[in-house]
């Protein structure tokens, strides 16, 4: 997980964004970041279950604070990672 967010972070950070590392959790293991640039500003949740990875984000979604969009990020993953989905 942290591999592949080096690899994303390094492209978007090329490109002109700025990446933050929000959270990195290596006990369920996921990590969360958000990209910020050119009118963007989407909150990403790379993780791990079983050697598959997931990847989801939040990109448009105004009305959510950014705890929220984490929370919604979390409990997608963890969600679906206990139900082997």
């Amino acid at each position: 997980v942290e591999a592949f967010y080096k690899w994303e972070s390094e492209f978007y950070k090329s490109a002109g964004f700025e990446c933050t590392i929000l959270e990195n959790d290596s006990a369920n293991p996921y990590l969360l970041f958000k990209v910020v640039g050119h009118d963007a500003n989407t909150v990403f949740l790379y993780g791990e279950k079983n050697g598959g990875v997931s990847n989801f984000s939040v990109q448009t979604a105004d009305k959510w604070t950014e705890a929220e969009k984490i929370q919604f990020l979390k409990t997608l993953f963890l969600t679906s990672a206990k139900d082997g989905k």
